[in-house]
Parts: C-alpha cells; structure tokens; sequence
C-alpha cells in the first residue's frame, strides 16, 4: 500500500512467489498459508516473508504427510493444522524448536488452531464424536473449552486479539450465530442483520470491532460489529449482491470478497470511503 497527504491509498496486487494459498497476514507483513511441496506435491505450511517474499516449507507434524497454517504472529509464531496417520490435529510451529502439537480437548480426536495472538494465545475448533467446540489454549495453561449459546451444540474460533478477546460462531437454537467470548469471561451473542438467519464472525482488532457475514433470504452480506452501534452491514460492490468480511487491521481497515456486475471481487471498506 502507498499513501500521501490527502490522496487516496492506492494499492498493488501481487502474485505470491512459487504458488500457493496464502491465509493471514502479520503486521510486518509476513504471510502465512499452504503450499505444494515440491518434492512430493503434498500441502504444506507454508510462510513468505515480508522482506523479498521469500518462501519457506514449515514441514508436517510426525506421522503426517499434511500441513497448513491458518495464523501468524508478529514473531513469526505459526498456527494452523497438520495431520498425523488419519486425524487432523492444531498445532503450533516456533522458529528454531519447529512444531508444537497443541492438546484437544477431552474426549475429542480432531481439530485445528486459526489464530494467535501477541502473547501467543492460540484459538481455534476442537471435535469430537459429538460435539465441536471452540477453545483457547495458553502453553502452560492448558486448553479451554469456550462454550456456547443456550439452544447451540457446537462452537469454533475464528481469531484473537491482543487484549485476549475472540470471535467465532456458536450454535443456538435458530442457527448458528456470530459471537464475541471477552476477556472478562462473557460470550455475546453479536446477532444477525435484520430479517437474516445466521451469521460467522471472522476477525476482531484491538479495538474490539468485529467483522464477519450474516446470511438469510437476501444472501450473504459484510457486516461490521461495535460495542456501541451493534452489527451493521458494509454493503456490496455496484451490481453485486452478495458480499463477506474477512480481515480488520487496528485502523479499522476491512478487506474482504464481494460479488459485482463483472465477477467476485476483492474489496476495501473504510468509515470515510465506505
């Protein structure tokens, strides 16, 4: 991104080197996704630095032949989930030590780690026979269930602040919702739009202003939640009718994917721009 006084920021797309599937992106600028590796065309975890964009294989977990990172920290910490023989498990990849396969919780066999934050809180989805649950996890703590809204039977995580605050999705007995657990240990329920039927969480910033879709008899819609305003929708692109909110950075930036009268989009969405 380039930006002057008074100019609009202009922005550059750019291919990223060695193909792939990039998933988050740091504040320096590090990405984090998947990759092929190029031995053996199996999916990896996958990094690319900020610097010259410089690719790096993270590896599998033992007994995996699977790997793909969903998160990364500023630290160059790495989220995300790998398997080991059949079952899908979170794990946390450190530089230098490598991978560190996160615990589920009790009872349950799968799941996988999407988010950590600066003090390298772990979010993610645990599952089992049946029930999935959303947890965080604290080396050293241990893993904890987050729970979920009356009427639901399932939960997962979707992304941390760095004031400990996650979003995600719970069940309820309508349909699923979007839903903010705070650090002082209360879940809300962050609702749907109006005349909807459901609605995902996908990122919170460290002003605690949450992003996600809410999804009903009108379509898919990006909606921006405050503690104050509630949940309102973003809109869409001119000529789409669909449109979902993916990634918030501390300026309350939002990027996203849209639909337009020329195909899916990309978008930016700001409060003076819209």
């Amino acid at each position: 991104v380039r930006e002057a006084c008074a100019q609009t920021p202009t922005y550059r797309v750019t291919e990223v080197p060695g193909g792939g599937v990039p998933r988050k992106i740091n504040n320096l600028g590090d990405i984090a996704g998947k990759a092929s590796d190029p031995a053996t065309g199996e999916g990896r975890a996958t990094t690319w630095n900020h610097g010259r964009m410089q690719r790096r294989n993270l590896g599998k977990l033992n007994g995996g032949d699977y790997s793909a990172a969903s998160g990364i920290s500023d630290e160059g910490y790495v989220v995300g989930a790998g398997n080991t023989a059949s079952v899908l498990v979170p794990f946390l990849w450190k530089p230098g030590p490598g991978f560190w396969r996160i615990p589920l919780l009790p009872g349950h066999t799968c799941g996988q780690a999407l988010a950590i934050n600066s003090h390298h809180y772990v979010v993610g989805y645990s599952s089992g026979p049946n029930s999935m649950r959303a947890f965080l996890w604290r080396r050293g703590v241990g893993v904890r269930d987050l729970g979920v809204l009356p009427g639901g039977n399932h939960s997962t995580a979707s992304d941390i602040n760095d004031l400990d605050d996650v979003v995600g999705t719970s069940g309820t007995a309508t349909g699923d919702h979007a839903v903010l657990w705070t650090n002082a240990g209360g879940m809300i329920d962050l609702g749907t739009l109006p005349g909807d039927t459901a609605s995902e969480a996908t990122a919170i910033n460290n002003n605690t202003v949450v992003i996600g879709y809410s999804k009903g008899a009108q379509g898919t819609r990006a909606f921006l939640w405050t503690q104050t305003d509630g949940i309102q929708p973003l809109g869409v692109l001119p000529g789409g009718t669909s449109s979902r909110a993916l990634g918030i950075n501390n300026s309350d930036v939002v990027v996203g994917t849209s639909t337009s009268a020329s195909g899916d989009r990309a978008f930016v969405w700001t409060r003076d721009a819209g």
